[in-house]
């Protein structure tokens, strides 16, 4: 804090501590109507609030090992110019006299057995050999006379979604098992909307491809609530 304010007083302008007591004294009392101008150089001043404490925190952190669980999201990390990514190579970089952090990455992809690209191929494959859903349709139509409606079933076939269930084929065959279905959602490939009751409210992932809900009815309960968005929110 004193660095950071004696060399904004050596650059002419205001300093970080000459700033927050001005702001204090303006916000010191409850107010009705605030100003943009003052709204805008409070959100500014608690910004950089946010990074000295990230910062000092950082410095004071001093690790032996630092592990990053599921890095491939924080890729940006390790590239571009931001504050974040300043935070983190400082960390990253971090060393003392008797020696230096070792930085260990964790990523999504399962390294028991076999290549990157063989499990990417299973994952392909599976998906591709997923039947397709099949959806039951009424197809209401008029009588000629309008005396009348007639009603057929139709079925139509579903390549875009599907349901976390055990889907089984006309005769009785099982089509595809939930987990081949959830195994697929959680890929690059089809399906790319998984329609689902309670049994995948909880215990479930699926953020590695997914980032919303939409929530058919909204429970009573709002653990609940949590529960279903926990699902993509990790």
């Amino acid at each position: 804090m004193r660095r950071r304010a004696r060399k904004e007083r050596q650059e002419g302008k205001k300093d970080i501590r000459r700033r927050f007591k001005e702001l204090c004294g303006l916000f010191g009392y409850a107010r009705k109507y605030i100003p943009s101008d003052q709204r805008h150089a409070r959100a500014l001043l608690i910004g950089e609030l946010r990074s000295l404490l990230a910062a000092t925190c950082m410095q004071a952190l001093e690790p032996d090992i630092i592990i990053l669980d599921e890095f491939q999201r924080f890729k940006h990390l390790l590239q571009g110019d931001t504050p974040a990514s300043q935070l983190a190579r400082a960390l990253f970089d971090y060393s003392d006299e008797a020696s230096s952090a070792r930085v260990i990455l964790l990523g999504l992809i399962d390294m028991e057995s076999g290549t990157v690209s063989e499990k990417v191929t299973r994952a392909m494959v599976g998906a591709v050999t997923l039947r397709t859903a099949t959806l039951t349709v009424d197809d209401i139509r008029p009588a000629p006379e309008h005396s009348s409606v007639s009603l057929q079933k139709r079925r139509m076939r579903i390549r875009f979604a599907a349901r976390l269930a055990d889907e089984r084929t006309d005769e009785g065959r099982e089509a595809a098992r939930a987990d081949q279905v959830r195994q697929a959602f959680n890929s690059p490939f089809w399906p790319f909307v998984l329609v689902t009751t309670y049994i995948g409210q909880e215990g479930l992932d699926f953020h590695p491809y997914c980032h919303a809900v939409v929530h058919w009815n909204l429970p009573s309960n709002p653990v609940d609530l949590e529960q279903r968005e926990g699902r993509v929110h990790r």
